[in-house]
């Protein structure tokens, strides 16, 4: 897949890089949430009090950091010590969990389940999101290791955010720029004035009023254009506070959650079968998703871990799915 990690996870010259299909995934710990300037020799670092740590990695994107990271110890003990000791605590300012890894799938035609989000195309060709309503801020000149998440990070202080997204070329790449919506002008007024030339990573930000910020402040009905996206048969009518059964119910998901997301997400408890977002009635995400898992104990699990757990700043809200 194009998602991979740097092959720094070393600990002595003379040992050859590892690539992540030689690692022990019983071993192994998935962290998530880890800031993106984290390297490989704090990860080991972090945890090498649990006890031997055979490699360390942190998982990237044509070579950029994505947020997460692995770590290889040499018995099943240590990594449960590792989960119990070290799941929702601070690691460098950030609140990181920490979870059993799994080996990704190998023939479901999934992508691999480290790899970047799909969308975001070229503002002027197709978007297959639905468009948010909100007032926007355009964000240039953004560095390349900037994803959605850490847009919406840097911009939280200024207000409400309604939705964030990096727009990505057709590899998977970020192209530089990107969208901060909110809920009211104001908001965009304090962006603007907090954020415009406000260096990151050495860049000067270029920040100022989106497109459709002039039609919302003259009252007109801006309307979106119309979405073909519509519920598959998988999430139509399928609520929360169901029986007992291996598929959940998710709520209070961020809006720019993505199905690859949810997959990043529930694999670190468990192998998901099936994660689709579901949508409301205008085609926009609705903040809630369906994930099915293969036996109830594995979605029992999820449930166990997961509810509750902050994610992309909202807690989220998991109970068995009850179906249609």
């Amino acid at each position: 897949g194009r998602g991979g990690y740097r092959s720094e996870g070393r600990f002595g010259d003379s040992q050859a890089p590892h690539s992540k299909s030689d690692r022990n995934y019983e071993n192994s710990i998935f962290v998530g949430n880890l800031p993106f300037d984290c390297d490989w020799s704090q990860l080991k670092d972090h945890f090498q009090g649990v006890g031997n740590v055979i490699r360390a990695d942190i998982v990237t994107q044509n070579g950029r950091p994505r947020g997460m990271g692995t770590v290889e110890f040499s018995s099943k003990a240590e990594v449960e010590r590792a989960i119990s000791q070290f799941d929702h605590t601070p690691f460098l300012d950030r609140d990181i969990f920490v979870r059993q890894d799994n080996p990704p799938p190998s023939s479901n035609g999934r992508r691999d389940r480290y790899s970047d989000r799909g969308y975001g195309r070229d503002f002027g060709g197709r978007d297959d999101r639905p468009q948010h309503k909100g007032y926007e801020v355009f964000v240039a000149n953004l560095p390349f290791s900037i994803n959605w998440q850490a847009l919406k990070d840097i911009f939280r202080e200024c207000g409400t955010i309604i939705h964030a997204d990096v727009r990505l070329d057709n590899y998977g790449r970020s192209r530089g720029f990107g969208i901060v919506s909110f809920e009211n002008k104001e908001d965009v007024d304090n962006a603007i004035k907090r954020f415009n030339g406000y260096e990151v990573e050495g860049r000067a930000l270029d920040v100022h009023e989106g497109k459709n910020n002039a039609a919302l402040n003259e009252g007109s009905s801006f309307t979106e254009r119309p979405s073909s996206v519509v519920n598959s048969q998988f999430t139509e009518g399928v609520v929360g506070n169901g029986e007992r059964n291996g598929t959940i119910f998710v709520e209070n998901l961020p809006f720019a959650t993505s199905n690859q997301d949810l997959l990043d997400l529930f694999d670190t408890v468990a192998q998901v079968d099936t994660a689709e977002i579901k949508f409301d009635s205008t085609g926009r995400p609705s903040g809630s998703a369906v994930v099915k898992f293969g036996n109830e104990e594995s979605a029992e699990a999820a449930i166990e871990k997961l509810n509750g757990y902050t994610y992309g700043g909202r807690e989220l809200n998991i109970t068995f799915a009850k179906l249609p």
